[in-house]
């Protein structure tokens, strides 16, 4: 398959994704839906962009920072969707000040070649210690989900080490780890139950953060798929799958809960 026509392929399917969404959206008016919209209108850039670099040179140049602009604005629209700790909307306005807006002036600093080491630890420590203290006050300590959204602080210092000695794309490789690994982590707490979309959906935004890392590190060793190949994809389609299930499993739930009650009433 060569890499134009895997550029088409995922141009559209990304396409038919925006449609079907949009559609759930104006079938159900929710926060979540209208944010799993956003974040599919996103994706739909990341992609959409460079196959017009093409044939519009003059944007060339901006090609590797909306792509993963896209993917932070992505991120966080579907951690939102699903965040206890960030559902009230004072709480999501900050999360946008705080974590959203400082990986983007992290992506802006890098593009720009900015060679400062600790202006990026500096974006990074905030970053993990304000993430953190949200998490703590919201779980508490003896909440084993705490513990378990902990598992990104050693990669969070690991990537400030790495910015203190000059590699800075560590640090955005680990914000866009961040996104989706623990949205994938806090997905079956907000929906609670054991089905096959909430657990595949879970799986698969876990992938979709892990790539990222996986990928910088495999590439950089020559090892693998190329940067570009449809193979890195795989998991943002995995994760429409699932969120399509998921949504599924909900209308079953409620038909099932309405059910109940007409027996009730009957």
């Amino acid at each position: 398959m060569s890499p134009r026509f895997e550029e088409i392929l995922v141009f559209v399917v990304s396409s038919i994704q925006v449609a079907l969404f949009g559609w759930i959206h104006l079938r159900d008016r929710r926060k979540k839906s209208r944010l799993w919209l956003f974040g599919w209108i996103a994706i739909f850039v990341h992609f959409a962009f460079p196959a017009f670099d093409d044939w519009i040179p003059e944007i060339k140049p901006y090609t590797i920072w909306v792509r993963v602009a896209t993917l932070i604005v992505c991120g966080t629209c579907f951690l939102l969707s699903v965040s206890e700790v960030f559902a009230a909307r004072r709480r999501r306005l900050a999360f946008v000040a705080f974590i959203t807006s400082i990986s983007l002036l992290y992506l802006t600093a890098l593009v720009m070649n900015l060679h400062q080491p600790w202006f990026y630890a500096g974006l990074l420590l905030f970053s993990n210690l304000y993430a953190l203290l949200q998490a703590v006050r919201f779980y508490g300590f003896k909440s084993p989900y705490l513990y378990l959204l902990c598992l990104m602080l050693p990669y969070g210092g690991f990537a400030i080490a790495r910015a203190l000695h000059g590699q800075f794309d560590d640090g955005m490789t680990f914000y866009l780890c961040g996104f989706f690994a623990v949205t994938g982590l806090i997905y079956f707490r907000h929906f609670h139950r054991f089905t096959p979309g909430v657990i595949f959906t879970s799986i698969s935004f876990v992938a979709w953060g892990s790539v990222f890392p996986l990928a910088s590190y495999l590439l950089e060793r020559h090892i693998g798929p190329n940067e570009q190949s449809f193979f890195w994809d795989l998991p943002k389609f995995f994760v429409a799958f699932g969120m399509i299930l998921t949504l599924f499993e909900d209308e079953a739930e409620i038909a099932k809960t309405t059910a109940r009650k007409y027996l009730a009433l009957f």
